[in-house]
């Protein structure tokens, strides 16, 4: 009810006579059963005093203020156009004219006032009402207790989540350093129990509650394999969705997949999204394994790449897919790549440059004369060490290094072979001299092995192609570690796979310097009979010649499809200058046919015409480039630019993070327990990867109680949400 006070006449005025009237609502709803604090809003309001014509045969009532205030307990109702007394109507237990149905009988309203006043039920009624809220109520003796019971229920939630918070550490400790957190034997007679029970127990002697917790819990002690998993999972779960968070505000995504065979013989598919980040930086996180091993067609591969895109909300974003380069994965026609394009349809394909490297290096020489055996030699350098712990310890007293693990298809691990045969070349002859000298102390396989390797190092082809190919690899390695790096965007990577091609063919004139430099060392040479010394020096030059042009076309042939990424030119920062005179626009048909939906090309052109005149732009690189927009927060104003800019650096050049994450899982599967569950491997992977992340996580508290809320959806033994 709304009330005006008229202060020049004294009146009260019902300002709305249409709205709910108190003295109705509270007829209607038996006041002793409102709640306590609806009934101490309704006593400590005004009583309502609304003005009321009242007509009799001889007389006419109008009430006004002072008549209100002269008796205290005669109130109102505007609505029923009757009087009441207010304490009855809110306190009396009888059924009269005053409290229930109103008096309206102007002719004895003197003599019903005094009798009503006089009444047992209207002084109770008023005392009741005076005395109210003043005493001792069970109201509050019952919200007394409840409210005990909330401390004390938080108390126990508080030494709860304390408790778990000390499990989810010890888990991201383990996970991270890439321990395994059981053991073969975990009950308590055991002299060990596993790291995770162990870790826990060393941090209780300084941690009296945890040691509390571990001593004297039944229900919950957190020990368990089961709960293990359960914290692994919540844990992967809140890096994921931080991950989720961070796509989220991506403008571009691309996908990394990758296959392996882990040491159960399950096939693991790893998944990598990589993109630019909030800060600007560029990203590459690691999202998962799945075991692909009952099926490993196009479809399901497709279908689980699908479902992974559309969990991180990635569809429409999807610039670049890289895998490994597989018939399954890489097909034109039925590959899983043709089927994300169909969906996805910017979803450029990258094989993997590092893969085309390896391929090209390790396969393109083998069909010519000499190569082929020159490369069977020298692995057989690795594998007469290996075949002894005796020939190891002879290695290592005389050179103290040893030979990597010989392997074929690997041409980075043949480039270590062969730079340690040519560092090492005096040493190994040594070795070797030892060994069939002291033919009494070896036995006839390594004596024999011994000469054969021996005469190698004395060859003249053998050590001709050992210089050559030591030159290209070691060139090739500082490609091949660019490529591996996550860091570096695929634009400088295009643009050292063509300085790499242009080195194989500026090497083709440098034939002189290495074959001086072999022939003064006197190596014994095979000649045939009646060819003279010119003869020799041309077929060897022909080799050479041979080896770099093969290299060379087949380099520039596995990564034809960089025309494709011709746009790419615009960030070539050695041409800004020429960019400036002479505008490509040649280079928007590859940007527009790939990417043209991304990108508003009247204003970009514009706003890469200004960057071409600027000179504070004319840097070393595109990432040079994009931390100068960001420093001199020109992102609004070069939006398209910056756009390009993060487009270019989310498109992978290497599935390399890929192989890294089978690394991790091969070292879980092997120090932990091989028949662990998938879920199991991932979330530990996961942790053991995304190592950052969680490090920067944990050093907020909403990290801990984020990991329990999702533990909270399992576990339901113990007491971990806080009651208000």
């Amino acid at each position: 009810m709304d009330i005006e006070n008229n202060n020049e006449s004294g009146l009260v005025v019902e300002i709305n006579n249409n709205c709910n009237c108190l003295i109705e609502n509270v007829l209607k709803r038996r006041f002793a059963s409102l709640p306590f604090n609806e009934k101490e809003i309704i006593v400590k309001s005004p009583k309502p005093t609304p003005i009321l014509n009242l007509q009799s045969k001889t007389k006419t009532f109008k009430r006004y203020t002072e008549t209100y205030e002269k008796i205290s307990w005669i109130c109102g109702c505007a609505h029923l156009t009757k009087l009441f007394c207010w304490p009855c109507i809110l306190f009396s237990q009888e059924v009269n004219v005053w409290s229930k149905f109103g008096f309206s009988d102007l002719n004895n309203l003197s003599k019903s006032r005094k009798r009503h006043e006089c009444s047992q039920a209207h002084i109770c009624s008023a005392a009741q009402f005076k005395k109210f809220g003043k005493g001792p109520r069970i109201e509050n003796f019952l919200s007394a207790q409840f409210k005990a019971n909330i401390e004390m229920h938080n108390k126990e939630v508080t030494a709860n989540r304390y408790i778990l918070s000390k499990l989810i550490s010890a888990i991201c400790f383990l996970a991270k350093q890439e321990q395994p957190l059981r053991g073969h034997f975990e009950h308590q007679e055991s002299e060990n129990r596993g790291n995770y029970i162990e870790l826990l127990y060393l941090l209780s002697e300084s941690d009296i509650k945890l040691k509390t917790h571990l001593d004297n819990s039944t229900v919950f002690t957190g020990l368990s394999n089961h709960i293990q998993n359960d914290l692994v999972s919540a844990i992967s779960k809140v890096l994921l969705d931080e991950i989720k968070t961070e796509i989220r505000a991506s403008k571009f995504v691309s996908i990394i997949v990758d296959e392996s065979t882990d040491i159960s013989r399950k096939a693991q598919l790893s998944t990598i999204f990589r993109y630019v980040d909030e800060n600007n930086e560029i990203q590459e996180r690691f999202v998962g394994f799945v075991d692909v091993s009952p099926n490993r067609t196009a479809n399901a591969l497709f279908q689980h790449i699908r479902e992974t895109l559309e969990e991180f909300g990635c569809l429409d974003k999807l610039i670049a897919q890289t895998y490994d380069g597989a018939a399954v994965m890489s097909g034109e026609h039925n590959g899983v790549q043709r089927k994300i394009r169909d969906i996805c349809p910017n979803s450029l394909f990258v094989h993997c440059y590092a893969h085309r490297l390896n391929l090209v290096l390790s396969q393109s020489v083998k069909h010519i004369s000499g190569c082929k055996r020159f490369f069977s030699r020298m692995l057989s350098f690795s594998t007469f060490f290996c075949k002894s712990s005796r020939r190891i310890s002879l290695l290592d007293c005389q050179i103290k290094k040893r030979f990597p693990t010989a392997a074929p298809t690997r041409w980075n691990y043949n480039s270590k072979i062969l730079n340690m045969i040519l560092e090492y070349q005096t040493e190994l002859m040594e070795i070797f001299n030892q060994i069939i000298n002291d033919e009494d102390e070896w036995d006839t396989d390594a004596v024999i092995n011994a000469e054969v390797l021996h005469r190698y190092l004395k060859e003249f082809e053998f050590n001709f192609n050992l210089h050559l190919f030591s030159a290209i690899f070691n060139s090739a390695n500082f490609l091949f570690e660019i490529l591996q790096k996550k860091t570096f965007d695929i634009s400088y990577c295009v643009s050292e796979i063509k300085k790499f091609v242009k080195y194989l063919d500026n090497k083709k004139d440098d034939f002189d310097s290495l074959w001086n430099k072999v022939i003064t060392k006197n190596f014994n040479r095979k000649r045939k009979y009646a060819e003279c010394e010119e003869d020799v020096k041309t077929t060897y030059k022909l080799h050479y010649s041979e080896i770099l042009e093969t290299l060379s076309v087949n380099t520039t042939n596995r990564f034809r499809d960089i025309e494709n990424l011709k746009f790419l030119e615009f960030f070539n920062v050695k041409k800004f200058k020429e960019y400036e005179n002479n505008f490509p626009d040649f280079l928007f048909k590859s940007l527009h046919l790939t990417y043209g939906k991304y990108f508003d090309f009247m204003k970009l052109k514009s706003e890469l015409i200004y960057m071409y005149s600027t000179q504070d732009f004319h840097l070393k690189s595109i990432n040079d480039v994009k931390e100068l927009i960001v420093k001199d927060d020109l992102i609004d104003v070069l939006e398209q630019v910056f756009s390009l800019i993060q487009l270019i650096c989310t498109i992978p050049s290497t599935s390399a993070s890929a192989e890294r994450s089978f690394s991790t899982m091969k070292r879980i599967k092997t120090f932990t327990r091989s028949s662990q569950s998938e879920e199991r491997l991932s979330g530990l992977a996961l942790i053991a990867i995304e190592k950052k992340i969680m490090s920067n996580l944990k050093n907020n508290k909403k990290f801990y109680d984020a990991v329990i809320d999702e533990f909270c959806k399992k576990e339901r033994r113990i007491k971990l949400n806080f009651k208000k």
